[in-house]
């Protein structure tokens, strides 16, 4: 069986600190983006608050997708190895 690290009790299956690190990152980011997409879905469409928090909601997305594809590229031998 492969080694795990506990991550708030979530099983994430790497022991590599660098990996682990860009799932911490990949979290966070994920948060910022769910928070900032309820706050830009609830103010008025032409407010600042409406483009500030869908700026901040489209580059952290775009900042969540790039951290996955590293996750997924660190993990590319163990997913896809038949």
């Amino acid at each position: 069986m492969e080694e795990h690290t506990d991550l708030f009790g979530i099983p994430i299956p790497s022991t590599d600190k660098v990996f682990v690190g860009f799932v911490i990152v990949h979290i966070i980011i994920s948060l910022v983006a769910v928070a900032t997409g309820v706050l830009a879905m609830l103010a008025h469409k032409t407010s600042a608050r409406h483009k500030k928090n869908g700026k901040i909601y489209f580059w952290s997305i775009s900042c969540s997708f790039v951290t996955v594809l590293i996750l997924s590229f660190m993990r590319w031998r163990t997913l896809f190895t038949y």
